[in-house]
């Protein structure tokens, strides 16, 4: 469970969310390459409401590794559906993981084709951060 604000004209929504969600990293796939992924779904309450559901999948190889650093690239399709807006991207992803600390994170360069669907914004980049436990 957690709380989603949005800031709208007049002032901040503070809307409730629950969710289940699952996930896959490094998962052997053959000539070197590895999944990446998660799908999760849910509901968020509020003026909006909707039930939602998303997920990404992303194939990649390392290019080069140095200690706890690797530079991967491969391609990726990411989906997402709610109430008025659905879509399919697909595409290029490039990433570089590392240890920061104890912790593991990763920076990613996607570019995403809008293949399916009417959600915003349309076809373009995406930098992604993020940190594991």
């Amino acid at each position: 469970m957690e709380a989603r604000a949005t800031r709208r004209a007049g002032g901040t929504e503070i809307r409730p969310a629950i969710f289940v969600t699952t996930g896959i990293d490094n998962a052997g796939l053959p000539l070197d390459f590895a999944a990446r992924g998660y799908v999760q779904a849910g509901y968020v309450g509020g003026s909006y409401a909707t039930a939602f559901a998303d997920g990404s999948l992303v194939a990649e190889r390392t290019l080069a590794q140095r200690g706890d650093t690797r530079l991967n690239a491969g391609a990726g399709t990411r989906a997402g559906i709610q109430k008025g807006a659905k879509r399919l991207d697909v595409g290029p992803s490039a990433s570089l993981s590392l240890s920061i600390g104890p912790v593991p994170a990763r920076v990613a360069l996607d570019y995403r084709l809008r293949v399916l669907g009417d959600a915003e914004p349309a076809s373009g980049a995406a930098l992604t951060l993020s940190t594991g436990f």
